[in-house]
């Protein structure tokens, strides 16, 4: 691979990337960066949670925890957690739309 195409490659690459954080930012939408899974009684070792949440949270129920970059900052949900996605989610949502 010569430099003129991975100047190319860079370059497109680098575009697509300030593209996309330009639409979250504008829009308020937000993508999924982490996701934690914590069980009642269970102690959060993850900073970034731990420093939003506590290190360890009351709960009687399994919840999730999802961070998320809205283009200009992380932004944290809490969710709770159900296997089946009955009463619950079984994953944080991958992408967010803004609340009205």
């Amino acid at each position: 691979m010569n430099l003129k195409n991975l100047l190319l490659i860079s370059a497109t690459v680098l575009v697509v990337a300030v593209t996309f954080e330009i639409f979250l930012f504008l829009s308020g939408s937000k993508i999924l960066t982490e996701e934690l899974e914590v069980l009642p009684g269970e102690y959060i070792e993850a900073d970034n949670f731990a420093r939003i949440f506590g290190n360890q949270i009351e709960i009687n129920d399994p919840v999730l925890l999802c961070e998320y970059f809205n283009g200009r900052k992380l932004v944290y949900r809490k969710y709770r957690h159900s296997p089946l996605n009955e009463g619950g989610k079984d994953a944080c949502p991958s992408f967010l739309r803004p609340r009205h």
